[in-house]
């Protein structure tokens, strides 16, 4: 079961509802192209494709769920009798039990609407990580939720009116705002939250979040490496252990790495790597993938690299109504082909290693808080010294001081620190001022943190970027007919790397330390002693070249709508080009920026 729906009516749902929620249960083919089954009751109506609804007679409560539970068994030792019915079942009774704080007892990756007939009202969760997707929308007392975009406006209340304000943070390349999407009314359900509608209107709220005063205490490194092996070895047994047959995204860096072999030593049928390559790239990492590979006897297919051509994003555009995925995510498609042709149903990736496990820059200022000159000094010059990862010594020294100084004084200096604002120049002025750009672009307080590199942590797990990036995965992996799982982003394993100290994460010029000591038996030191980054950018110029996105920019519709400048679209994209054909890495910037405007000018002419 992959596609969920559901309808509530404040004054009791009616034929008609029954009939618009058949079509937003059958309006996402690509998540399960099954008639979708229907369940009645009260003020709230389910569906989901593949599969029928849950149902518990003494609660009177129904439930369609999407994803798995990882601690299905302990929340049945907890609820005092065995349950049968699979995840579905589970949730369910501990929603019966609980109420909506059974929620955050649920460990996994899960969306999930349940009808109560006793309150008459309908509930939906999101799980902690935002693995599987949820959406909203609701007016005059009739609220629709289901797992796609293109779901929620297959009803026929739903009017499909663009939103400009995420149209103008999508052009930026850099959204910020996380419950809202290209559609004006509807919405995201943020990761770690809930849905409630009844009788007294619609609610959301966060029902988990990371504990910022929790800290790892660790009497050595070992112990804080066995914590983690524990931890991580876990995880990917929750991910394995229902699967037929396994395969990994291997990219030959130390988080997929560390998932293929954990993963090869509990799978007996074994496991199949998948890896790209970019063959005379300085990108290729094939020298890393074959190391490990042939340390694990894993059976390994690659796949060359070739531009993504137009027809792709187009046909994902008007699958999904929503912006096509970018470059880097949509080469993996022939990865996802290759494993459904060879059984595969559940696919591991190395995804969230960095988010949780790698830190950030800022441990330089949170050095220089401390009143640690020396240190902070010796941290930012390695930083400075490290391969791959984009940090100039300018970058480092803003990273290093700005996030000690008064918002006031941040602004004073930012013309003589050489950082202005951010300057869309593609962007049309009179566009962003009527859409108050610079506003929704403003950061969102979160936790107050101990550290400055555990806040910068939390917002890139909790950012809009993040959101969007793992509901494009999740697409093409129901598209492509399997289930991508990602270990890292398994709750236990994201809390512990959040409440590290920072010595575990980076020490010196080395990243990810926990992770290599933890699993020094599992990488090969090819792999172990890898302190750099592969850089692919150079994957959207050619895809940009290959979609010929220059003449997109003739006559853009972008700018028909009053949203961009075209001629200094064209700029960006000349000045991009020009930069990566004489082989300068400042094209690396504007890559990113002229994919945003692209990806908008398709989705403007396919996603309407």
């Amino acid at each position: 079961m992959s596609a969920i729906a559901a309808v509530h009516r404040r004054d009791g749902v009616t034929v008609n509802d029954a009939d618009g929620l058949a079509r937003v249960a059958n309006a996402a083919p690509h998540r399960d192209a099954s008639p979708a089954c229907l369940r009645i009751d009260g003020a709230a109506a389910l569906a989901c494709a593949g599969g029928r609804p849950s149902d518990d007679s003494r609660s009177r409560t129904a439930v369609v769920f999407d994803g798995r539970l990882d601690n299905a068994d302990d929340l049945s030792r907890a609820l005092g009798a065995p349950l049968h019915g699979g995840d579905a079942a589970v949730a369910l009774a501990a929603y019966a039990r609980w109420g909506c704080e059974a929620f955050a007892r649920l460990v996994g990756d899960f969306a999930l609407a349940i009808a109560d007939a006793r309150t008459r009202r309908l509930v939906c969760a999101r799980d902690a990580m935002g693995q599987r997707p949820l959406f909203y929308w609701t007016r005059n007392g009739v609220t629709v939720a289901a797992s796609d975009v293109a779901q929620v406006l297959a009803h026929p209340l739903v009017d499909a009116v663009v939103n400009e304000g995420m149209a103008a943070e999508h052009l930026t390349g850099m959204p910020v705002t996380v419950d809202e999407t290209l559609w004006r009314g509807v919405m995201r359900l943020p990761r770690a939250h809930a849905l409630v509608a009844d009788a007294a209107g619609v609610r959301t709220f966060r029902y988990w979040d990371f504990d910022p005063a929790a800290h790892i205490h660790g009497r050595s490194d070992d112990e804080y490496a066995e914590q983690f092996r524990d931890l991580f070895s876990a995880a990917v047994a929750c991910r394995v252990r229902d699967a037929r047959r396994v395969a990994v995204f291997l990219s030959g860096g130390i988080d997929s790495s560390a998932v293929a072999g954990v993963a090869s030593a509990m799978v007996p049928a074994g496991v199949r790597a998948l890896s790209l390559a970019f063959p005379g790239e300085p990108c290729d990492e094939s020298a890393y993938v074959d190391a490990v590979a042939s340390a694990h006897g894993l059976a390994l297919e690659k796949e060359t690299v070739r531009p993504v051509p137009r027809a792709v994003f187009v046909e994902r555009i008007r699958r999904s109504r929503d912006v096509p995925p970018e470059p880097n995510g949509a080469i993996l498609d022939p990865l996802r082909r290759k494993a459904k042709d060879r059984g595969v149903d559940v696919v591991l990736t190395g995804y969230g290693g960095d988010d949780c496990f790698t830190g950030s820059p800022s441990h330089t200022a949170d050095l220089l808080r401390d009143g640690r000159l020396v240190a902070a000094a010796l941290q930012w010059t390695r930083d400075g010294g490290l391969p791959g990862r984009g940090y100039s010594y300018a970058q480092l020294a803003r990273t290093a001081v700005a996030p000690l100084l008064p918002a006031a004084l941040k602004t004073a200096l930012r013309p003589i620190a050489g950082s202005p604002p951010p300057r869309y120049e593609w962007i049309r002025e009179e566009f962003a001022e009527r859409v108050a750009l610079s506003d929704r672009r403003r950061e969102r307080d979160g936790p107050e943190f101990p550290t400055l590199v555990q806040r910068d942590m939390y917002r890139l797990l909790h950012g809009a970027v993040q959101a969007i990036g793992d509901e494009q995965e999740d697409r093409a992996a129901h598209a492509a007919g399997v289930d991508q799982r990602h270990p890292f982003y398994d709750r236990r394993v994201a809390e512990f790397g959040l409440a590290l100290p920072e010595s575990q994460r980076w020490k010196g010029s080395e990243t990810k330390v926990v992770v290599r000591r933890a699993l020094g038996g599992v990488l090969p030191p090819l792999v172990r002693k890898r302190n750099d980054k592969a850089e692919f950018s150079s994957t959207y110029v050619r895809t940009l070249e290959a979609i010929d996105a220059r003449a997109l920019l003739e006559r853009p519709r972008t700018e028909a709508a009053g949203w961009v400048d075209a001629a200094a679209t064209r700029r960006l994209y000349d000045d991009m080009l020009r930069l990566y054909n004489r082989g300068d890495e400042a094209y690396i910037r504007l890559a990113g920026a002229v994919w945003s405007v692209v990806a908008m000018e398709l989705w403007l002419e396919n996603g309407l």
